[in-house]
């Protein structure tokens, strides 16, 4: 039993350490510095989406000018890959006198600029974007849009330079899903495809004149196929046991997402009875009425309404109504959970379709049936007591109040 939860432990300190050195790769990669200069018209088919087709200016010589140019439409856009912060971006434009020129980086504003009549140079500097999963976008609007010409596109990144969070994510899983590929091989075999990997995100993706803006998502999902590959024997023998615990999270989230627009709304028109009980609960409202007790009334749900009260405005109603959906979707769960100490995956998810379906489970959680914490709370207790009994994980046992060495 002990071995059994050491090996569990040092699985996943070992996952976690291929992960951070992944992680220390692209955060090294990413202090190199970046000066990337894009010719609208030009070298520009990785950068531009939406733009006009490209169009000649009068130049005239020894201007340094190549005279193509594209014009901004509505729906234009520069995708960049995320280079890190802080990164500065310099556009070469040209608008009418007086045009309002509006410069936003991810949706949001950062520059509003008024047109010369002449060709201006703007710096831009890129922050924010962290919750982006493959680019940065700045989009360049205003209301004459189409009289608007861009040149050229100059993108500078010098160090020290912050990673952005999804790249570090993404190189995360590569880690993992190397250690899990090669493992039992060599350690220079995962360290060398996650070296790999690194040096052709920083050429292909990050410093390239054609950035292959979803490589690392691509990367990640063949190296997870390659995985599949490897473990597929193993899949195909269990996953019945892998697959049905899924499939219950996926009937408890489509529970929720039915319910709830159904209890937002509920409007009580008579006082059904798995609510008789509720304003004697309601009016313990103050921290030292939740704790009194008397012969009929429980201590937990006074506290329940007390703690969650503060997230719905102070409404105990809505209060109840959240308690009673939370408590219906853990009563599903723990009801599959039941049933799969005693039968096998497929009727145990049948046992969890039919609770989800009940007329009863779903009446207390539409409603704000107070018992439905305490049935749902029993319902994991008990299938907690059987599982500790019936397979012995260290920490279901822990869990369950025993300790490892009881169980071996």
């Amino acid at each position: 039993m002990i071995k059994h939860f050491q090996s569990e432990i040092i699985g996943c300190i070992t996952a976690f350490g291929w992960a951070c050195l992944a992680g220390i790769v692209i955060v090294l990669l990413y202090q190199a510095p970046v000066r990337r200069t894009f010719d609208i018209g030009g070298n520009d088919a990785g950068v531009v989406q939406g733009f006009a087709e490209p169009e000649r200016f009068p130049t005239s010589e020894g201007s340094g000018f190549d005279g193509l140019v594209r014009r901004v439409l509505p729906t234009a856009a520069l995708r960049f890959p995320q280079l890190g912060t802080p990164a500065a971006v310099t556009m070469r434009w040209l608008a009418p006198t007086g045009v309002p020129v509006v410069v936003q980086i991810n949706d949001e504003l950062r520059v509003q600029l008024v047109a010369q009549g002449q060709w201006e140079e703007q710096t831009v500097v890129l922050t924010g974007g962290w919750r982006k999963a493959f680019d940065t976008v700045v989009r360049i609007t205003s209301p004459a849009a189409d009289q608007i010409l861009l040149d050229r596109i100059e993108i500078t990144v010098l160090p020290p330079v912050w990673p952005h969070p999804a790249q570090l994510l993404y190189a995360g899983l590569v880690g993992v899903l190397c250690g899990v590929l090669f493992a039992g091989q060599p350690r220079w075999q995962p360290v060398l495809t996650i070296v790999g990997y690194g040096i052709g995100w920083l050429l292909l993706y990050r410093d390239s004149p054609y950035p292959l803006i979803y490589l690392p998502p691509i990367s990640v999902a063949v190296l997870g196929a390659a995985t599949l590959v490897r473990y597929w024997p193993i899949v195909v023998t269990r996953w019945p046991q892998w697959a049905t615990p899924w499939l219950v999270v996926c009937l408890i989230g489509s529970w929720v997402s039915w319910l709830l627009p159904a209890m937002q709304a509920h409007v009580t028109l008579a006082r059904p009875g798995v609510e008789n009980d509720f304003r004697v609960f309601a009016t313990r409202d103050t921290l030292s009425t939740i704790f009194q007790a008397d012969g009929f009334y429980n201590l937990g749900y006074p506290l329940l309404l007390w703690l969650v009260r503060p997230f719905t405005h102070d409404n105990p109603f809505l209060a109840a109504r959240l308690i009673a959906l939370v408590s219906g979707g853990i009563l599903i769960g723990a009801g599959y959970w039941l049933a799969r100490c005693l039968l096998a995956p497929a009727p145990s998810l049948l046992a969890a379709g039919f609770l989800a379906l009940s007329g009863m489970v779903t009446q207390y959680s539409l409603l704000i049936g107070s018992d439905m914490p305490f049935a749902a709370l029993m319902t994991l207790a008990v299938a907690v007591t059987l599982r500790v009994n019936t397979r012995t994980h260290a920490a279901l046992a822990l869990f369950g109040g025993r300790w490892p060495e009881q169980l071996s």
